[in-house]
């Protein structure tokens, strides 16, 4: 007989997993596998995180596949499941669809944006496209949290350094006992550009949380990490880069395209900037995205 989960599996249980995407670990919150196939059959997700969700309990193995190598007709059927369920949870839909795709949310019937989307439910019971607005609301409710209010926050518009004008919207995300806002630009329809997030108490006043939040964006606005130079992009003075890493699909994801100061940057193009210090020593910290570096 497969046992429960002791409990949900939430983001501060993914916290610093190497190799696990953000929007792998929003479809583990999401989707809730209860067994080290279910998870292995969602995108992004590999053994060590597995290994990870086995130890503190919040997984099941009846199949065996953590210990062993999976035969040839379990690999062809995850990724045949793979496949059919592979959802960008960061930017709500498959890259395959149109830039501007507007989805009809399942619960309230309203069309939304695709990055507003999330695939939500489980493979015993199927899965439906909900709105952030929705899958808080039933959040909430599961939690108990009677006093949480989902808040629409509209564009707004900031200047970097230099003077050019960023749009940021805003996504509002209620996860365990946490409640996170992302800032972000679109390209395409897709979150990209500067990113930004804030993660609080859902029981605060989330309007307090958001002013948080553009003090944070207008601190990341105000210093650019690489400039032009005679011989292209260089950079800074200060020696310092920020950025967010995410993944090169020019690759098969085996190398991190990084954002830095809104702009994808390869990894080759971060590395010849680095041949100007050749010699020099340096220090690589990582952290989550709703820390302030």
């Amino acid at each position: 007989m497969t046992m429960k989960p002791l409990r949900p599996i939430t983001l501060d249980d993914l916290r610093g997993q190497p190799g696990l995407s953000r929007a792998a670990s929003d479809a583990l919150v999401a989707q809730q596998p209860r067994t080290v196939m279910q998870a292995l059959v969602m995108h992004g997700v590999g053994r060590k995180t597995t290994r990870r969700l086995l130890a503190l309990g919040l997984l099941t193995d009846p199949e065996g596949v953590q210990t062993r190598p999976m035969t040839l007709e379990e690999l062809r059927a995850t990724r045949r499941e793979a496949e059919a369920s592979k959802v960008k949870l960061s930017g709500g839909r498959d890259r395959s669809g149109p830039p501007d795709q507007q989805i009809r949310c399942a619960n309230c019937g309203q069309s939304t944006p695709g990055y507003e989307i999330v695939s939500y439910g489980s493979m015993e019971s199927g899965y439906r496209q909900v709105c952030n607005r929705c899958l808080n609301a039933e959040m909430a409710k599961t939690l108990g949290l009677e006093g949480f209010e989902h808040v629409k926050f509209e564009p707004v518009g900031l200047p970097d350094c230099t003077g050019e004008l960023h749009e940021f919207h805003f996504r509002t995300n209620l996860f365990g006992a946490r409640v996170a806002i992302d800032a972000f630009e679109l390209r395409d329809g897709d979150p990209t550009g500067y990113q930004f997030q804030i993660i609080g108490d859902p029981e605060d006043d989330l309007l307090v949380l958001f002013g948080q939040l553009m003090q944070k964006m207008r601190r990341g606005l105000a210093t650019k990490h690489l400039v032009d130079g005679q011989h292209g992009l260089q950079i800074a003075d200060d020696m310092i880069v920020r950025g967010k890493i995410e993944c090169d699909l020019d690759h098969d994801g085996r190398v991190p395209m990084l954002i830095i100061d809104g702009r994808e940057i390869t990894w080759d193009e971060l590395g010849r900037m680095l041949m100007t210090y050749e010699g020099w020593q340096f220090k690589l910290v990582v952290a989550d995205k709703s820390e302030e570096l």
